[in-house]
Order: C-alpha cells, then sequence, then structure tokens
C-alpha cells in the first residue's frame, strides 16, 4: 500500500513498505543530537513529535543568528581574474595570449576570503527548506527563515544548495569549529525534508527500499537507549565490531572470516549484564514451508552468534543477553528464550503508538532478568 508522506508525518498511520508508521520526526528526533539541545525540563519530546519540525527551526534560528552578531565563517576560496596589478600567481599564458601587459594588465591566480563557503551556503538553503516546513503552522517564523537567509545572500551568500557528499567531507577546525551545532541542525532539518519530499509522484514506499529507514531505526534506538540509560549507568555502544574467539586457523582464514558488528550494546557492569541489540526494520515473522508462522531464521542464527562467539572474552560475555527488535505490523510480540545459558528475546515495537509508549516500549524490551523466564 503505498500513501503520501504526510500521513506518516502528522500522526496519522502512514505506511513505510508494509510496516505502520505514525511519525517519522520522532524517530529523526532520537537519531540525532536534538534531544541533547533540549531542556528536558521544559520539554519532552515524547508528547510533541508533530512538534519537532517547529522546535528544530527555531533553534536552527537562534544558532544562524548568533553567528551573524559575530560575523559568518570564511575561508579561502580560489579565483582567477584579470587586474591592474599582481595579486597571488601570473597567469603567464593567458597575459601573454592576449597581450594584457601591453594594456597595463595582468592574468592572475589568487585566493582571497569569502563567506560563501560550502557550511553557509548549506545553512542559508536549511532556513529555505525551514520556511517551507512549518509555513502552514506558523508563518511568523517562517517568515524569520526567509528573512534570515536574505540576509546571507546579501553577505554574499550564494549558489546551489552543496550535495551531501560535499557536506560530509567538511571538518569544522579552529575558529570553524563554532559553526559545529549550526551545522547539525541543517543537516537535521534536511533529514526532517526527506519525508515530505516523496509526496507527490512518488509514494513513501520508495524509502524503505533505500538504506535511509532502517539506518534511521537503529539509530533511533540507539539515541533512545542512550539518551535515557547513560545517567543510570549503562554504556550504550553502537556499531561495536566483535572478534572470533580463534583458537588457531590456517594463513588465509583471517581474510576469509566474515565481520561481525552489532547494531547497539547495552552493558552495566554494576548489575553484571551485556545486552547485544539487533534491530531489523522488517517483519519479524515468515511463513514456513507448511504455512506455519516463524521466527526468521537467519535472524536468531545472527544474534546466536552474536552471543556464543563471545563467550570467555571478557566477565560480562558468558550470560549476555540478546534483543532482536522489530517494528510490529498487526501484532505484538516479545517472546524469551534461554538458549544455552544466553537470554535471547525476539520483540516488536508499535511505531503507531503515541512517543512516550514507543519509548517505555524499546526500554521494556531491554529490560531482562530471572523472572523474565517464568513465561517462557
Amino acid at each position: 500500500m503505498a500513501c503520501s508522506n504526510l500521513d506518516a508525518v502528522k500522526g496519522e498511520h502512514g505506511f513505510v513498505g508494509k510496516i505502520p508508521v505514525r511519525n517519522l520526526w520522532l524517530l529523526l528526533a532520537y537519531a540525532s543530537d536534538l534531544l541533547r539541545e533540549i531542556d528536558s525540563a521544559k520539554k519532552s519530546i515524547d508528547d510533541m513529535p508533530d512538534e519537532i519540525p517547529t522546535l528544530v527551526t527555531e533553534m536552527l534560528i537562534k544558532r544562524v543568528e548568533h553567528r551573524l552578531r559575530r560575523s559568518l565563517s570564511l575561508s579561502y576560496v580560489k579565483e582567477h581574474s584579470i587586474l591592474n596589478r599582481v595579486r597571488g600567481r601570473i597567469d603567464s599564458l593567458q597575459t601573454e595570449r592576449n597581450q594584457l601587459l601591453i594594456r597595463g594588465k595582468v592574468a592572475c591566480h589568487f585566493e582571497r576570503l569569502d563567506s560563501n563557503t560550502i557550511v553557509n551556503r548549506y545553512v542559508r538553503a536549511a532556513l529555505s527548506r525551514c520556511a517551507g516546513l512549518v509555513s502552514s503552522s506558523d508563518k511568523v517564523l517562517a517568515h524569520r527563515c526567509r528573512v534570515l537567509s536574505g540576509y546571507m545572500a546579501n553577505l554574499g551568500v550564494v549558489g546551489d544548495c552543496p550535495t551531501r557528499s560535499e557536506i560530509q567531507s567538511v571538518r569544522l577546525t579552529g575558529s570553524h569549529s563554532q559553526d559545529a551545532k549550526m551545522l547539525s541542525l541543517a543537516r537535521l532539518v534536511f533529514d526532517l525534508a526527506i519525508p515530505s519530499e516523496l509526496a507527490g509522484k512518488n509514494s513513501i514506499s520508495d524509502l524503505e527500499r533505500n538504506e535511509y529507514v532502517r539506518k534511521l531505526f537503529e539509530k533511533a534506538v540507539g539515541g533512545l537507549y542512550r539518551f535515557n540509560l547513560v545517567s543510570q549507568g549503562w554504556r550504550v555502544l553502537t556499531s561495536k565490531q566483535l572478534k572470533w574467539q580463534i583458537e588457531s586457523c590456517s594463513v588465509g582464514m583471517h581474510s576469509l572470516l566474515p565481520g561481525m558488528e552489532t547494531d547497539i550494546v547495552l552493558e552495566n557492569t554494576a548489575e553484571q549484564i551485556r545486552i547485544v541489540v539487533d534491530t531489523k526494520f522488517a517483519a519479524m515473522l515468515t511463513t514456513g514451508q507448511f504455512g506455519q508462522a516463524s521466527i526468521k531464521s537467519n535472524h536468531l542464527y545472527q544474534i546466536y552468534a552474536y552471543l556464543r562467539s563471545q563467550e570467555g572474552s571478557d566477565e560480562l560475555s558468558n550470560n549476555s543477553c540478546g534483543l532482536m527488535l522489530y517494528p510490529s505490523i498487526g501484532m505484538e510480540f516479545c517472546e524469551t528464550a534461554l538458549i544455552q545459558g544466553h537470554q535471547i528475546r525476539f520483540a516488536t515495537v508499535d511505531l503507531t503508538a503515541s512517543g512516550m509508549k514507543i519509548k517505555h516500549q524499546i526500554l521494556e524490551r531491554a529490560i531482562f532478568s530471572s523472572d523474565a523466564m517464568k513465561s517462557a
């Protein structure tokens, strides 16, 4: 079933492929650094998913105004021009070919400081995008975005929006590090706009075929655990590489073994517990040969390998737990089994629920104890 992005971002039940999603913006907020910018004493992101675009816009406006008061960052840009005096390096070929010296001129290659940097162009484009995101809900905020965008244009920030690869290549060092928060918010603006870019000719099911939504779900779960568990003594590790416990092997075997990388690892040394979490933005169950529903075998083998292959590597590895987390499709599951000393749980999260319920479900799925096995 294909649907407009507006269903998925305004609180109604939209679909990403076959998976019902109430609000992609909530996942985007947890997957980003937005939570670190919010005063939790005043605002709870779980209760206001529909306000996230407005909140991000307000924060971006404040950061841009802050940078403008202290002047935008400058960088050197290369130029080639015909001048009345030597500046930089002379372009001898063009100078001679056009006989410029006879006319008292010289062609030069030189560098000059300019505010028209990749970051500034990206931020200006983000302001324009924000104006469109909030225009229907807050016309005053949209007007402020357009005013700031116009002001940056007057300062010489012009041209097309940089590509994602250009932005990824940016390294903020020295005085440019002051642009880090502004750039982070601008990136989030374009992430927020990704669902709405699919309105019209395309359907949101196209988004699923892209790697974007799968990674979004993974990063959102990791961000939620980090935001809620670190203060309680937990370590939250993402994209952790695991090593095979090899006793001996032939010369070429090391290069042939497949790598193992977990999505999320939760560790609490005081409680002596480690939980390996793997997220799948797909259906939890599949249909077997004779029509019965079952867990996907490759998913079970994957989490089993993550746990068993690490036994003996440290104190937490011998009784570590595994959690396979899926979005729910029609039915909710939270089933646990004890397999060779390791609790392994397959569970779903209802992404059509309220923000608070989504948070509670994701946190509760990671609670393992002996009591959890009584009904297993």
